[in-house]
């Protein structure tokens, strides 16, 4: 399901290539990835999505998750991420 945001996909045209995207994170051609870019508070769901991670993975064992973003739950986020 996608949540549109109240910004204008044209307001954020990549500056990186492909390539260059895939270099600077270590991701293979086709290596499935789920990428969020939110900030970092209970209602974006990120808890729900580090929960539910080990099943996507199994499904998906080369899955990469990128996670961009601040906020308050930080902290909580990555010691969940482990």
């Amino acid at each position: 399901r996608v949540i549109r945001s109240a910004v204008s996909p044209a307001d954020c045209a990549p500056a990186w290539s492909p390539d260059r995207f895939r270099r600077e994170f270590g991701l293979e051609p086709g290596q499935p990835v789920v990428a969020v870019v939110a900030q970092l508070i209970p209602r974006k769901g990120h808890g729900l999505l580090l929960a539910a991670w080990p099943a996507i993975r199994a499904r998906f064992p080369g899955a990469r998750l990128l996670v961009f973003g601040t906020g308050p739950l930080e902290g909580e986020l990555v010691a969940l991420a482990g």
